[in-house]
């Protein structure tokens, strides 16, 4: 997509990538899957410790270096209008207290945009993102983005389209693979399998998973009731969002394995490594962590076994 100058940072609950690119290209942006929000950076300084430094930061907060900028947001799906509202999220705590900076770029918006109004949904969304640095950004895209336009999903504990993304993306398989997912629930990590060109199944015991998601995919993937005999042997590749949490009933790592048994392949995201990679192990997998994600306030891991 023509980015570049790529640099990582966390906040509290969010992790931030900047990066660099060209105007030509953003029409791009809204194909990427494992991003939740884009902004666009309108100022930074490298510290915030007093209200010179706010001073700073402020600086171009002001209709002729914006109108660029907010033009690029009407191309994401987000309408023009006199609405704002401002957000500050920061690593943790600091002297100058994130009120302070939320209300002096307030007041430099009410300043330079004297018919703008504050409101919350707004038409314009300013966030200040401090960590080692702090910048001013505008958000380019909608709530609905983070869904890729479709409707959050109605079944608990279901996985974020983002968080299905990175899972899917870690099985790596050929184009027109035969994938499945044996516990799929509404079907999140469905969707994301056929958006990378897999050929894709579901199954779960519970009536209503297996509704909700057939109603969701249509005929694009065939959903139907879990089967005891059910062995997978026709599948390339398996991914599984494991249920965990007090919300339902456990899954016993061993005998769930062993109907796995016959897929080379198996993607799955856990909270408890330990007894999932034993169980795989003593199945004849070669087991690795490739990737650790917070769900929901909970560190859970997702774990690929190789035959």
């Amino acid at each position: 997509m023509g980015a570049r100058e790529f640099r990582s940072s966390r906040l509290r609950n969010h992790d931030v990538i900047t990066f660099a690119i060209d105007h030509k290209h953003l029409a791009g942006l809204a194909r990427a899957r494992l991003v939740e929000d884009f902004f666009v950076e309108v100022s930074r300084v490298g510290q915030l410790r007093n209200r010179s430094d706010l001073t700073s930061l402020v600086a171009s907060i002001e209709p002729q270096s914006l109108q660029r900028m907010l033009a690029t947001m009407t191309s994401f799906g987000r309408r023009g209008g006199r609405s704002y509202a401002v957000f500050v999220k920061q690593d943790r705590d600091r002297p100058l207290h994130r009120k302070e900076v939320s209300k002096r770029l307030d007041q430099e918006i009410r300043l330079q945009f004297p018919r703008w109004r504050a409101n919350d949904p707004a038409a314009c969304e300013f966030w200040v993102f401090w960590n080692k640095t702090a910048s001013v950004n505008l958000r380019l895209t909608t709530e609905t983005f983070k869904y890729r336009d479709d409707a959050p999903s109605e079944r608990f504990g279901s996985l974020r389209p983002t968080v299905a993304a990175a899972v899917v993306d870690a099985l790596d398989c050929r184009n027109g693979s035969r994938i499945v997912d044996p516990m799929c629930g509404s079907g999140t990590l469905l969707v994301e399998a056929l958006a990378r060109g897999y050929r894709a199944d579901g199954f779960d015991s519970d009536p209503e998973a297996v509704s909700i998601a057939s109603r969701r995919l249509g005929n694009r993937s065939a959903v139907a009731p879990a089967r005891a005999d059910e062995t997978f042997s026709a599948y390339d590749g398996l991914v599984v969002n494991v249920p965990w949490g007090g919300e339902f009933e456990a899954v016993d790592p061993v005998r769930t394995v062993a109907k796995w048994r016959l897929v080379p392949r198996c993607i799955v995201l856990v909270e408890r490594e330990a007894p999932w990679r034993r169980a795989f192990e003593n199945a004849g997998y070669g087991v690795r962590v490739v990737d650790s994600i917070l769900i929901r306030g909970r560190w859970a891991n997702v774990l690929r076994a190789d035959r």
